[in-house]
């Protein structure tokens, strides 16, 4: 069943949406979405990508209007309420916290940012770290991360 978005995530994921259509014509090519998740705090797998395009009946190289990009978030966020296990979140935590110090710091996001193949510029690592340290410590520890994660669905611009 497809849940529907918050009214906060529904203006996130429009200006996620709005960012990447640059000339404004109120589309935006289905490739920029691994660009578009990783920005709103996801990591999908290629699998994962190619499932939730199949599923939203977009076109891999084709284009998306706002209201099908809409449609892709409500399947996937439903599909990844389930996903984010206690377990699953404590192994996610571990590959971000690259010298075990139980914090995830700028450098170390950005890092892990630049092995997903979609490498964010600082002024989005940035953005991301903003977001998800709500202490304003400078760094984000497991329970930040944990809510970034879960979010309502993650809440990252």
């Amino acid at each position: 069943a497809k849940m529907k978005l918050s009214p906060k995530d529904e203006k996130e994921f429009n200006e996620c949406f709005e960012m990447f259509d640059e000339e404004d014509v109120g589309e935006v090519d289905v490739a920029e979405l691994t660009k578009m998740m990783t920005l709103l705090g996801w990591d999908p797998s290629q699998n994962e990508l190619e499932q939730v395009i199949r599923a939203a009946k977009l076109k891999p190289r084709g284009k998306m209007s706002k209201s099908q990009f809409m449609n892709l978030m409500e399947i996937w966020c439903s599909d990844n309420k389930e996903k984010h296990s206690d377990e699953e979140l404590a192994k996610a935590f571990k590959v971000f916290d690259k010298d075990g110090s139980g914090y995830i710091e700028w450098e170390e996001l950005k890092y892990v940012m630049q092995g997903t193949g979609e490498p964010l510029s600082d002024e989005e690592v940035t953005i991301m770290m903003k977001e998800a340290d709500k202490d304003g410590d400078g760094r984000i520890d497991y329970q930040e991360f944990v809510a970034m994660m879960r979010g309502d669905c993650p809440s990252v611009l």
